[in-house]
């Protein structure tokens, strides 16, 4: 994970100083410095076979005697050591998996025998296929009136599941007039939250900053963020671009991948309106978000980001992710603070990487959150919600039921996606 940077490689790097087997089963792991998190870094260290991948690994590659450390084979095979093994792969159409009869828990018996993730998204294929009862769990990604039609199928429900993160329009505050903190806070004043949570997306929760109430670190008493229109007014009239909004027309790109960001982004356009403030929207692809994530240049005035996929849960993943340097020029943090600015939040969210106490700790996280707010760097505009469409009436999954039920549920995306703890129910 370190020497290939890539994916969750970055909570490794700079964190690790030696590692060694003191026997078959155990390993010590001895850190450059105080991380107090890290034990929740380990959800992410996958055991391999360290023999099976060599042997199967490109001679040529990026890491020297290693070659490309088996990279290519295993886009289409897997080495692991899980309940089920990869069966079959056919890249950008599914995955196949059965299960591993070598597993080293139990699995009990009437766990799923296989199962067959399909790279298919298209609303009406999705709504078909769930309507014939040949897909039993949908993607999260599917527009708001196709989970209502979807769930007035017979049996299907919805599963609406916390991840405790936020969806949010992301600021380039290096690019003007969105330097400006006072611009910056008449934009977040005037965004209508109510309408977005209410209208837009109505299975998600009102946001009440960066850390959400279901993230550990977050503060259950925060107040929810709620649209001013007088503050909005005042704290334009106090921005040095007041007299100057017609030279500063304002970029937002919403990722065609995500329908409900083009509502939003139409919500967030014509609040602006109302204090003269004119958005220019613009459907981008995911690669192109990517790419202009590079250059504070590049970087529009606004985009909406997702931050369903946080490296671990408690808060200084989230504020790690979209706040510290470390982070800056990537898709999750595009806001290229001034180095001042920076070196400041910086302090702070490393700070509470070596604060033991966890109280303690979690006033650290909440500090950062009021300083988040009090920059205005970002409009959160509802603390978002997975959405599944799923097959309640044949299908027992635990998360969908904790859900239901008011039960706990993992904020970790794949944690909850667990197939061995699924059931099918009801008659054969």
């Amino acid at each position: 994970m370190i020497d290939i940077g890539e994916g969750t490689g970055f909570l490794f790097i700079g964190a690790v100083k030696d590692f060694s087997a003191l026997d078959t089963e155990t390993v010590t792991i001895t850190l450059e410095h105080q991380i107090v998190t890290f034990p929740l870094y380990l959800l992410h260290l996958a055991v391999l076979n360290e023999k099976q991948v060599m042997e199967n690994a490109n001679k040529e590659g990026p890491y020297g005697e290693l070659g490309d450390y088996g990279k290519d084979w295993l886009l289409t095979h897997d080495a692991g050591s899980g309940p089920y093994m990869v069966e079959e792969v056919k890249l950008a159409e599914h995955v196949i998996g059965v299960r591993n009869p070598n597993y080293w828990q139990e699995i009990d018996k009437d766990a799923p025998d296989s199962f067959k993730i399909i790279s298919v998204t298209e609303p009406v294929i999705v709504r078909t296929l769930m309507a014939k009862q040949e897909l039993e769990i949908t993607d999260v990604d599917q527009p708001t009136e196709n989970y209502y039609a979807m769930s007035r199928l017979p049996g299907v429900k919805v599963a609406n599941l916390q991840t405790g993160s936020p969806m949010a329009f992301m600021f380039n505050a290096s690019k003007p007039p969105f330097d400006d903190v006072h611009f910056r806070r008449a934009v977040t004043n005037i965004f209508d939250y109510a309408v977005c949570q209410e209208q837009i997306l109505p299975d998600s929760w009102r946001a009440v900053g960066p850390i959400s109430t279901a993230m550990p670190g977050g503060d259950p008493s925060s107040p929810l963020l709620e649209r001013n229109l007088e503050k909005a007014k005042t704290e334009l009239a106090q921005s040095p671009y007041a007299a100057q909004l017609d030279q500063y027309p304002i970029e937002l790109w919403w990722n065609s991948v995500v329908p409900d960001q083009e509502k939003m982004s139409l919500l967030l356009q014509s609040n602006c309106q109302e204090i003269g403030i004119k958005v220019n929207i613009t459907k981008s692809s995911w690669t192109l978000f990517v790419d202009a994530a590079a250059t504070p240049e590049t970087t529009p005035h606004i985009f909406p980001v997702t931050f369903s996929g946080h490296a671990y849960p408690e808060a200084a993943s989230i504020l790690y992710q979209m706040y510290h340097s470390g982070t800056r020029g990537t898709f999750f943090n595009m806001h290229w603070l001034d180095d001042t600015t920076q070196a400041e939040i910086d302090s702070m969210i490393e700070e509470t990487l070596v604060t033991y106490d966890k109280d303690e700790r979690y006033k650290k996280y909440r500090a950062i959150n009021t300083k988040a707010l009090d920059l205005a760097l970002d409009i959160f505009a509802v603390d978002f919600a997975q959405r599944y469409a799923y097959q309640a009436g044949y299908l027992m999954w635990p998360s969908a039921k904790a859900a239901e039920t008011g039960g706990k549920i993992n904020i970790m995306t794949g944690l909850r996606l667990q197939f061995k703890d699924m059931r099918f129910i009801g008659e054969e």
